[in-house]
């Protein structure tokens, strides 16, 4: 084909003057090969054509089997891939079946010890230790129950009895009062008969062998107990009062003579 085509453009291709090439100009072979290059030039182009056309057909079918030879290694690296998770997979399996012979073979020689008589022993005692064991924890639960039952009956019984004892502390308040009220009217009562007694004072707030002051004290609220009493001593100055009008002022009794005013004494004859 190349040859044809050298021969065509060389007949078909004008001289620089513009004419054809005279024979005279170069060798007759040359002319002749010529010659008959221009003649079948048609021929070599058509041929040209049709040799254009297979090679665009050989590209096409070119390309396409490099398009199926690059599918064909694509599906040939994902069967390496799954080759590859298969051989894992059958690793792993064998790993697993090598565990399930040994726990198999464990399982068998533990059930060949069972059926000796000194493991069927142990079995045996195993199973009453367990009984026993149930039969202990039956008896707790049982316990259990009952101390639960107690312990609810007890805590009504401690709510009742805080009830009573809430009930008895309101009642002591209340006499404490009271208590406090009557020795103050005593209290008062005698300061104001006092010209007639002399200086024969009892503080009725501090008696032998009873004291109204610890007892306002442990039970009565300090506010509630009377100004300038102390609970915990056995004498109590008595507040300062004013004497009526016209009246001498009496002298206050001091704390050794409320002391001496507790020891009984017998009337002079002159009171």
């Amino acid at each position: 084909a190349q040859v044809y085509c050298k021969m065509a453009s060389a007949a078909v291709s004008p001289s620089r003057a513009g004419r054809d090439v005279q024979p005279s100009e170069m060798d007759e072979w040359e002319y002749s090969w010529r010659r008959k290059a221009r003649a079948v030039a048609p021929e070599v182009q058509r041929e040209l054509t049709e040799a254009a056309g297979v090679l665009q057909r050989l590209l096409d079918v070119n390309r396409h089997l490099h398009g199926a030879v690059r599918r064909k290694k694509q599906e040939l690296r994902q069967y390496e891939d799954d080759n590859k998770q298969l051989s894992n997979k059958l690793a792993a399996a064998d790993v697993r079946q090598n565990c399930r012979k040994q726990v198999t073979d464990t399982l068998s020689d533990g059930i060949s010890r069972l059926q000796d008589p000194m493991g069927n022993r142990q079995v045996v005692e195993l199973g009453n230790e367990v009984t026993q064991l149930e039969g202990k924890i039956a008896a707790l639960n049982a316990a259990n129950v009952e101390m639960s039952a107690a312990h609810k009956k007890d805590r009504k019984l401690l709510e009742q009895q805080a009830d009573v004892l809430k009930g008895m502390r309101a009642r002591e308040g209340e006499l404490a009062k009271r208590l406090e009220k009557l020795v103050r009217a005593l209290n008062e009562a005698q300061r104001n008969a006092e010209g007639t007694f002399g200086d024969n004072f009892t503080d009725y707030r501090v008696i032998k062998g009873a004291s109204a002051a610890k007892v306002l004290g442990m039970v009565v609220a300090p506010q509630m107990i009377v100004p300038g009493a102390v609970p915990d001593s056995d004498v109590v100055p008595e507040p300062p009062t004013r004497p009526p009008h016209g009246a001498r002022p009496q002298r206050k009794p001091s704390q050794r003579k409320t002391q001496e005013s507790e020891i009984p004494q017998h009337p002079t004859p002159e009171e």
